[in-house]
């Protein structure tokens, strides 16, 4: 039987934009889940519910909900293809959320936060 190892330095190209999956993912994965647990991201871990938050313009503004928790089932699921399909859908939660409440507003100002620490 053939086994591949993770790391041979025949494929390793540090100057490469694209990443194998294990490259990726396993960084990507702790990055989610220490945001997920911080107290702030408590609104970004479930998808908005706007029915119960009587939010019934929610669906016309935002065009595809994203959340933590959702990011993080992808993840463990492998349904990411690379780090920037990963990252963009991050990016989606913090957009979401400036793109439906007011510049300036306490959820605005959260995710502007929370997208500068993802960013860094």
């Amino acid at each position: 039987s053939h086994v591949v190892r993770a790391y041979h330095p025949a494929f390793h190209h540090p100057q490469s934009t694209t990443t194998t999956m294990s490259d990726w993912k396993a960084p990507m994965t702790k990055l989610v889940n220490q945001i997920y647990s911080k107290a702030d991201a408590e609104p970004f871990r479930e998808p908005v519910d706007w029915k119960a938050l009587g939010l019934f313009d929610y669906p016309q503004i935002i065009k595809k909900q994203m959340d933590l928790g959702t990011i993080k089932d992808k993840l463990d699921n492998g349904k990411y293809k690379n780090l920037e399909d990963a990252a963009n859908d991050v990016r989606l939660v913090w957009k979401n959320c400036m793109t439906y409440n007011q510049e300036g507003s306490d959820f605005y100002i959260l995710a502007q936060n929370m997208n500068k620490k993802f960013e860094d």
